[in-house]
């Protein structure tokens, strides 16, 4: 019989294997899990320091590893789910003058510098600039890994980003065959 709608992750198809039949997860063949979350009001990022971006709406979050509480603003890896991943962020930060960076930074498994696994750092070339940053890595995970998001800005003083799903967002998904 023909599907008249796309299958769900947790359906499985039959197939064969030299002669037995054995089944296969459908979500094993997807790019899935995946997220997408943005944050739905401003967000203040202060001068100097890193500050964790914690995208406080989801868009879609099919296995429900994206937490999007304002305190922790995160991913984990859902069970069984081990492979290659891609994560993804973009940001927009007006008010970055000349010489002054904007910096987005992925980090997993904590906030410290033995688990800090991607960057992206953008130099301002003249005053009062507004910046688009877009950030994607892709990265081998484990089950129960976690990774969480980091802005930081040197303009002299605190710089919001917009409450905008198309400007200020997260996401990721894992890539289908990409199992290690």
């Amino acid at each position: 019989t023909a599907l008249a709608v796309p299958p769900d992750g947790d359906d499985e198809i039959a197939i064969s294997d030299g002669g037995t039949l054995k089944r296969l997860d459908l979500k094993l063949m997807q790019n899935r899990p995946l997220f997408y979350a943005y944050h739905n009001t401003t967000h203040a990022i202060p001068n100097g320091s890193a500050t964790k971006l914690a995208f406080n709406t989801e868009v879609i979050d099919t296995d429900s590893g994206y937490d999007h509480s304002s305190t922790i603003g995160r991913f984990t890896i859902p069970s069984g789910m081990d492979g290659i991943w891609l994560f993804g962020t973009k940001v927009y930060c007006g008010g970055i003058d000349s010489g002054e960076i904007l910096r987005t930074e992925l980090h997993i498994n904590g906030n410290n510098t033995t688990n800090y696994y991607g960057t992206n750092i953008m130099q301002s070339y003249a005053a009062n600039v507004s910046m688009t940053q877009n950030t994607v890595i892709v990265v081998e995970a484990d089950a129960a890994d976690y990774f969480e998001w980091f802005l930081f800005q040197n303009s002299g003083d605190s710089q919001d980003l917009a409450s905008s799903k198309g400007n200020n967002c997260v996401y990721g998904w894992r890539i289908a065959g990409g199992e290690n």
